[in-house]
Formats: C-alpha cells, sequence, structure tokens
C-alpha cells in the first residue's frame, strides 16, 4: 500500500514538473484502449523516455524492461527501480530470471515496455531493431502496440509529441508468415521488420529518413 501511494505521488510531482518544462502531446491514445496483456515497443532517443510515457500515461500501469546498469545511476537509479517495478536485464541480453518476470507480468495481464533499440538511438546506429519484443509476443500471443517519441527543439519549451499506433495481432501475423514461408526465424524477422516500419512512421521528425 506505502508504495503504491508513494508510487502514485512520485508520478503526479514528476508530471507537473514534465508539464512545466516540456510542452507534451499526447495523439492516439484511444490505440491502448484493448484488451490486456500487451507489449508496447516505442523507439528510444533520450533517458526521459521511459518517465515520459510512465508520466504521462499514468492511467497504464506499464512495467520497462531496463538494462541493468540503469538501476545504478546515482540515486535516480534505484529511485526509478524501486518504485516503477522494473524489470532490469543483464547486457548481453541472456537473463531468464528478467524473461520469467516478463511472462509473469504478461500473465497478470499486465503491460509491459520494451525499447526494441536495446539502446538509445539504436535504430541510427544500426538500422535494426531486437527482435526480443516480437519473440515474447509470439511466445505469450499478444499483441504489440508501436509508440513514436518525437522531441522538437523549438520555443522556451521542448516539444515532446508521443504517437501511439495501432496495436498488431502478433499472433495471427506470425502464423500467417509462418505458413506462407515455412521458417520460423524468416516469420519472426517479417515482424521485427513491420514493427520498426511502423515506430519510424510514428515519429515526427525526419530523424530516421536515412534508415531502410
Amino acid at each position: 500500500m506505502f508504495k503504491k501511494i508513494l508510487k502514485n505521488m512520485i508520478i503526479i510531482v514528476l508530471r507537473i514538473i514534465f508539464g512545466i518544462c516540456f510542452n507534451v502531446k499526447i495523439k492516439g491514445k484511444e490505440n491502448l484502449n484493448i484488451k490486456r496483456p500487451y507489449i508496447i515497443t516505442p523507439n528510444h532517443i533520450s533517458m526521459l523516455d521511459a518517465i515520459f510515457l510512465r508520466v504521462f500515461l499514468m492511467d497504464q500501469d506499464i512495467i520497462y524492461m531496463s538494462k541493468e546498469e540503469n538501476s545504478k545511476i546515482f540515486l535516480i537509479g534505484s529511485i526509478l527501480t524501486y518504485v516503477f517495478d522494473l524489470i532490469l536485464v543483464k547486457r548481453d541480453g541472456r537473463d531468464s530470471t528478467a524473461i520469467k518476470k516478463v511472462y509473469k507480468v504478461l500473465d497478470n495481464n499486465g503491460i509491459i515496455g520494451i525499447f526494441p533499440e536495446g539502446t538509445r538511438n539504436g535504430l541510427l546506429k544500426t538500422g535494426s531493431i531486437k527482435k526480443g519484443s516480437v519473440l515474447i509476443a509470439v511466445k505469450k500471443k499478444v499483441p504489440i502496440i508501436p509508440i513514436g517519441i518525437t522531441y522538437i527543439n523549438k520555443g522556451i519549451r521542448k516539444k515532446v509529441i508521443i504517437t501511439i499506433g495501432k496495436s498488431l495481432d502478433i499472433s495471427k501475423i506470425y502464423n500467417e508468415k509462418l505458413k506462407e514461408v515455412g521458417d520460423k526465424e524468416k516469420a519472426e524477422e517479417y515482424i521485427n521488420e513491420l514493427l520498426k516500419k511502423d515506430i519510424i512512421s510514428l515519429v515526427e521528425s525526419n530523424i530516421y529518413e536515412n534508415v531502410k
């Protein structure tokens, strides 16, 4: 009970502070009105991405997967890990304990947040996203909702646009593609590429114009 009260208090305070410092606009919030569980997959530009999403979508109790080292950031790392129930993942990504925690959240009709780029500006560095979110969605038969976050440096307050896309029925797409190509890896790669294009299409700037 104490943790829930503390969490809500911190979210409200952060929302007030961020609302003053940034001009935040949410688009497509109605696309979150689907049956739980599901996974959200935003692009990743800033360390503040997850906080923006958690604070301005406070009615959605999103639990994020996060790199283990993020919990070691002085003061703020341990606070965010405790308050927002972050699921910490080892750097190499081979973390069965973290995956089990993700499965448990989904089994309890929760919402998981995964940054498929794996790191900030991963798309700009590699032109690709990691398959983890797709593999989890296929395994647990849950939809994925792509999200595009855009930062625009105009005026006194930086503008932040959070655009929420329509859900992808991963199980249906996977089964149809698997039937077509007869190869699990190719079906997974197809969905991953589809997800990447959806995320990029939701970003309202030309930051990814050179990503194919």
